[in-house]
């Protein structure tokens, strides 16, 4: 696939999927991680680990003016609780969230002019 935003797209919208499936015990895992050493230890050896290589091939899609950007862009759209401020919060469905997210990948991955306005 050669179209870096549908790349974004499907990433997410598999991303999400699971979020959902699994958001009970994500919540768990997470809120626990912040206080258990054994579970963050667990947490940044099997997700967060996984979290990095998904973001790492989104980003190599795209053809960014500054990576710097991206890389945040891509950390920040594929964070579960991101996902919940999204879903939960500002009560979008799971595919205006992912088009959201493609929105600000794509704006980060262009050149700073733009999306301005």
């Amino acid at each position: 696939m050669d179209d870096p935003a549908e790349r974004t797209q499907i990433g997410l919208r598999k991303l999400y999927s699971y979020y959902r499936q699994h958001e009970r015990r994500l919540t768990n895992i997470l809120r626990d991680a912040e206080s258990i050493p054994a579970i963050r230890q667990v947490n940044e050896t099997v997700l967060s680990h996984r979290m990095r290589r998904m973001k790492d091939v989104l980003q190599a899609a795209w053809a960014a003016d500054d990576a710097t950007t991206l890389s945040a862009a891509l950390a920040t759209v594929l964070h579960f609780y991101t996902w919940r401020l999204l879903t939960r919060d500002q009560r979008l469905d799971d595919e205006r969230a992912v088009a959201l997210g493609v929105a600000i990948v794509s704006c980060a991955a262009a050149t700073q002019t733009a999306c301005a306005g």
